[in-house]
């Protein structure tokens, strides 16, 4: 049995065995929720192994590309790693998630990204629990200002290219386009919630509660101003008569520290697990961000299995993906990795780590 690519003949048996292994217990489609993953187009990254002409194992790589405020990182983002339960044991899984990490780098991705609690298996693939984000929990006891100008919507019947354009103010972005957005509102389970200026009947916020069997009573998507975000997340807590979480990357200060004021709270969590597939490319774009941050100085390269970095003459080298990973993208702060100066350090604190998120709908 060897890993290969499916066929358009092999849909059917594909949506048959992802819905018995993952989704046996719903009325929908695993390939439902993750649209843009399972759709034609993204066909040529979709990984099996077939005993015969079944298929006993599967992964996916959505590639995306994420915007950052001085990055452009291409992304493979991989999901639904599963093994039919009869035939575990015999490395079939390790043998998909490898294509999968080969498949990332030809095609020139910077990083290698998913989601899952199996976190000393991925390990021995270069995977490292990185990044982080906020999860504002609110209740009865959260109190925002209302906008009462808004006229609050709850359907999936709204413009994709009216949420485009809210969703494209964000500094941390993934690049979609309307027809994307259109997918993603027809996924299972997907709430939406707008909120229209009743005057100009412009859209000023949204949120996104639910995704299949993911992210309930989470927000997971959300765009707008503040006092408009805020609104709406009152409202859905209101219809739920219960607790909602709103999840955000920790850059959007404003917003987190007005809904902590008004009885949200706080709790900060990781957000996935990150591989560097590509260390040479990937060093480049971080050392062009910096220096877009006006660090002329600093130093951040691959070479001969080497990571190098380290600001003017004070250079720090290490053939640890594991230890760069965490100091990119957090939690690892500079001076837990080398005895650096506070010159070196106070510039490298500026640097790292980067803003990154990854939003809901392009999770997988």
């Amino acid at each position: 049995m060897e890993v290969k690519k499916i066929e358009s003949t092999d849909w059917t048996h594909l949506h048959e065995f992802l819905d018995q292994q993952l989704r046996a217990n719903v009325n929908w489609s695993l390939c439902d929720e993750y649209p843009l993953a399972f759709s034609e187009k993204n066909r040529g990254n979709i990984r099996v192994i077939k005993d015969n002409d079944r298929v006993v194992a599967h992964a996916v790589v959505h590639p995306t590309l994420i915007k950052t405020h001085y990055h452009v990182f291409k992304v493979g983002l991989i999901g639904s790693v599963v093994t039919d339960e009869t035939m575990r044991g015999q490395g079939l899984s390790r043998e998909i998630l490898q294509n999968c990490l080969s498949n990332c780098r030809e095609q020139d991705c910077d990083i290698a990204m998913l989601w899952t609690d199996l976190f000393n298996f991925y390990a021995k693939f270069g995977f490292e629990v990185a990044g982080s984000e906020v999860a504002l929990q609110v209740d009865a006891n959260y109190k925002p200002e209302i906008k009462e100008s808004l006229k609050i919507l709850e359907s999936s019947k709204v413009s994709p290219e009216a949420l485009l354009k809210i969703f494209n103010k964000h500094n941390l972005r993934s690049v979609r386009t309307a027809q994307d957005i259109a997918q993603f509102l027809k996924i299972p389970q997907t709430e939406v919630y707008t909120a229209w200026n009743q005057q100009t009947n412009a859209l000023e916020a949204y949120c996104i509660a639910g995704k299949g069997a993911d992210f309930t009573n989470y927000v997971h998507e959300w765009g707008g101003g503040v006092a408009a975000v805020q609104t709406l997340m009152k409202h859905i807590q209101i219809k739920k008569q219960g607790t909602v979480t709103l999840i955000t990357p920790p850059q959007c200060q404003n917003l987190i520290n007005k809904m902590v004021e008004q009885g949200a709270k706080k709790y900060l969590g990781v957000l996935g697990m990150i591989n560097i597939v590509n260390p040479t490319s990937f060093c480049k774009k971080i050392k062009k961000g910096a220096r877009a941050l006006g660090y002329s100085d600093f130093i951040f390269e691959f070479r001969d299995g080497q990571y190098y970095f380290g600001y003017a003459d004070e250079v720090y080298q290490t053939d640890s993906p594991h230890d760069i990973t965490r100091l990119v993208f957090g939690p690892s702060q500079p001076e837990e990795i080398h005895d650096f100066s506070e010159k070196a350090l106070s510039a490298l604190k500026d640097i790292f780590p980067i803003p990154f998120w990854v939003w809901g709908w392009d999770s997988i």
